[in-house]
């Protein structure tokens, strides 16, 4: 009875062990994952950025280009209605 005790207990601390070592395993492949992920994200979002500063610039070029043509063709107008009043 002894000895069964201790067989069982021997193969309890066995299995604790590989379960120990399995968890460890598994937590470090997690940590990793964690890790990829967080500087996959880090990434992404300098990528973001840089795309919304590009949109943003590219948006204050248009906005000013459509500006400039709206003068154009306001100053363009005035020449024409001046012209058109002086003959």
């Amino acid at each position: 009875m002894h000895e069964d005790l201790t067989v069982k207990y021997e193969l309890l601390e066995e299995e604790h062990v590989v379960t120990k070592a399995q968890m460890v395993m598994e937590r470090e492949k997690i940590q990793s994952q964690l890790m990829s992920a967080t500087r996959e994200n880090e990434t992404l979002n300098m990528e973001l950025k840089a795309l919304r500063e590009t949109y943003s610039t590219k948006q204050d070029s248009w906005i000013k280009e459509k500006l400039n043509l709206q003068v154009e063709k306001a100053e363009e107008t005035e020449k024409k209605l001046a012209t058109r009043n002086m003959s």
